[in-house]
């Protein structure tokens, strides 16, 4: 079972479809491959400039055009394959499908054929889709220049010219695709001084919360008492907009933020305190690396953010097409051994919640491409979802800052908190 063969809906029944673009320069959840010294020399070439000696390599354009005439300004998609290889043919109809999607932002996808077999297959009329560019490797200079080791092996070089994904998983191209396109040149040119900066700052705030913390443990404050807000002064605070549903039609109304079920049950190892707190849940399984590969980061996030947000990592049930739930998802006894499992050589920051009854999240096995890994949703502390989608957005983490800045409980929380502080710094 492959949560890649995913799509979501929340409580209210409401269909996620997960919407475009990772900020690369902030946020990098993308799943490479490789490992060992290969991996490290792929890493290291990721983020300068795309080694161009490479093209000379490629030789027989199908229709005589070289991507360097048409790559300034755009994203380049690199798959490599061979036709009669039917693994790595999937792979080139997934970058044949993204270069038909999403050729009119900017995208140009390069697909790279080994020699052998080159000359048996039939090659598709490039002229109808400007953005597909095929090409032959007959000496294998160009694999070797990338270090390709098994096709289909994906690259991915942003507007400014950088290899920015060497060797992408294919679970991860489209959400790469989207992160890339999404930039301006000047923004991915600036990634790296960007990145830069955001560490350095992340070192202050760091510093900053020490300091403190000195005379004010900040993550073992009491809960103080405190008015909670209105319900309306939650409907009057200033949320990041909804995101809208990707295929919408474009007169369609805007969707709405969706209130959740209070749930009580399930928690691990408890049920973490929420008054006056943002939370984040993100899904979950056991069973699929790609789910967990960002826990680790979701525990700084809970560090970094623990005043003010709790996430919560959520296990479901997955249905088939039909809606009949997975065997062991029908057996809360064995999905529990499996998570007892998984935490036995793990110690998470961070609470995890078995909502086997699909209260708050159900996946529901659809296109193989409609769950870009991780999914999210952010709920302000009235318990209503007022962003969701794919964790790579850019606007996942500038709508997490924005729902925080707004949360009317947040803020009442904080005033208490802030009196506590005051009353008690020194001591």
């Amino acid at each position: 079972m492959s949560l890649r063969q995913t799509a979501v809906r929340l409580a209210a029944g409401a269909t996620v479809t997960l919407a475009s673009a990772l900020a690369g320069a902030a946020f990098d959840d993308l799943i490479r491959e490789g490992e060992g010294p290969r991996r490290q020399a792929l890493t290291a070439m990721e983020l300068k400039p795309f080694p161009a000696a490479a093209w000379s390599g490629l030789a027989d354009w199908v229709g005589g055009t070289q991507v360097t005439s048409v790559a300034a300004g755009k994203v380049v998609l690199i798959v490599t394959w061979k036709d009669w290889y039917a693994p790595s043919k999937r792979g080139y109809i997934l970058a044949q499908k993204l270069a038909e999607r999403h050729g009119a932002e900017g995208l140009v996808v390069v697909a790279v054929h080994d020699n052998d077999g080159w000359a048996d297959f039939k090659k598709p009329d490039a002229a109808k889709n400007a953005a597909l560019l095929i090409a032959n490797d007959p000496k294998g200079d160009f694999r070797k220049a990338l270090q390709v080791d098994n096709d289909p092996d994906f690259y991915l070089i942003d507007r400014a010219g950088q290899l920015r994904y060497a060797d992408l998983a294919t679970e991860s191209v489209e959400g790469g695709v989207k992160a890339l396109l999404a930039e301006s040149a000047d923004a991915a040119g600036g990634v790296n001084t960007r990145r830069a900066s955001e560490a350095k700052a992340r070192d202050l705030a760091e510093r900053r919360t020490a300091a403190i913390s000195n005379s004010v443990d900040l993550t073992n404050i009491p809960e103080q008492p405190y008015t909670p807000p209105t319900e309306q002064e939650y409907a009057d605070a200033k949320w990041p907009p909804f995101p809208q549903l990707k295929d919408a039609r474009e007169d369609a109304k805007a969707p709405d933020p969706i209130p959740l079920p209070v749930i009580d049950q399930g928690f691990l190892p408890e049920k973490p305190q929420l008054d006056g707190r943002v939370r984040i849940f993100y899904i979950w399984r056991p069973e699929d690396r790609r789910t967990y590969a960002i826990q680790p980061r979701m525990d700084l996030t809970q560090r970094q953010l623990g005043r003010d947000v709790r996430i919560i990592g959520v296990i479901s049930p997955v249905r088939d097409d039909k809606g009949q739930p997975y065997p062991d998802d029908a057996k809360p006894d064995v999905m529990r051994k499996k998570i007892d499992d998984f935490l036995a050589s793990r110690h998470l920051g961070h609470t995890l919640l078995m909502d086997m009854a699909g209260t708050l999240m159900n996946l529901i096995v659809e296109e193989p491409e409609a769950f870009p890994i991780p999914y999210v949703g952010i709920s302000s502390s009235d318990n209503v979802v007022r962003w969701r989608g794919w964790m790579g957005e850019p606007a996942f983490e500038a709508s997490l800052d924005r729902i925080i800045a707004a949360d009317p409980g947040v803020k009442v929380r904080r005033k208490a908190e802030e009196a506590y502080i005051r009353d008690h710094a020194g001591q």
